[in-house]
């Protein structure tokens, strides 16, 4: 697995190829702008990342990277639509429940939202893709499946990025 090292703060990142990018294997932990901690507890930074919500995970993009569309999440767990729930062992991190990480992708339960909600039992990543001018989509885990839906964009979830290889 090879790492990308964050210019801005020294911060390195485990990268995967999955498909035809490059995909964040760990989540964002950017404080460069405003963000929130996963349970509201510092310590979790360093496994879960940060929670940030849509326009400050615009606004963390490491140069050359971008967050993921839709369309690139809807690819990453085999759906072809909105709401469709698939399976999520493939891209959930070995050490979550019902988790086999065969993609790479190391999700894990980092719990979401202003609030607080469902740490250590699933996860949500915003893409860069609009539903309407208040709500993003997002990719969203639970149980053991995974869906792509949208959200207020004034929510905080954790984020990854992709490059094109």
């Amino acid at each position: 697995m090879n790492v990308f090292t964050d210019s801005r703060d020294g911060c390195q990142y485990k990268i995967v190829k999955i498909g035809n990018l490059l995909w964040f294997a760990e989540n964002l932990k950017y404080k460069g702008v405003p963000h929130h901690f996963p349970d509201r507890n510092s310590d979790n930074i360093e496994k879960y990342g940060c929670l940030y919500t849509w326009e400050n995970a615009m606004n963390a993009c490491p140069d050359g990277w971008r967050l993921p569309t839709d369309k690139e999440y809807l690819d990453l767990i085999g759906a072809t639509d909105y709401l469709i729930p698939k399976d999520s062992f493939c891209i959930r991190d070995s050490t979550w429940k019902n988790g086999s990480n065969s993609s790479g992708f190391s999700a894990l339960p980092a719990g979401y939202g202003g609030l607080f909600h469902s740490f250590g039992s699933n996860a949500a990543f915003w893409s860069s893709t609009l539903y309407e001018s208040d709500s993003a989509c997002r990719l969203w885990i639970f149980l053991h499946l995974a869906y792509v839906d949208f959200n207020q964009i004034d929510e905080a979830f954790s984020v990854r990025y992709v490059k094109e290889i």
